[in-house]
């Protein structure tokens, strides 16, 4: 994994405590869930800009298979950006 991954984690953190000091969910369960699920929609969020991003770069070099073709170049970008396998 990279810094990227842990950049996500403490946006997701900070994002928990702004909803519940509005909220008043300072119980561990409630804010725990708030993180989790702040840290999906982050890491879904970046994947999207990855492929995207991907897709424009491959589109320019016409490389282009199409919207509804996924590429292994897609694959690989968003393994590289988070630093998995």
């Amino acid at each position: 994994m990279n810094n990227r991954i842990l950049e996500l984690d403490k946006q997701a953190a900070n994002y928990a405590l702004s909803v519940c000091d509005a909220n008043g969910c300072y119980q561990g369960k409630e804010y725990l869930t708030v993180v989790k699920e702040k840290f999906a929609e982050l890491i879904v969020k970046e994947c999207i800009d990855v492929l995207h991003r991907t897709s424009k770069e491959a589109e320019m070099k016409n490389t282009y298979m199409g919207e509804d073709v996924p590429t292994i170049a897609h694959m690989l970008a968003i393994e590289k950006h988070f630093g998995v396998k």
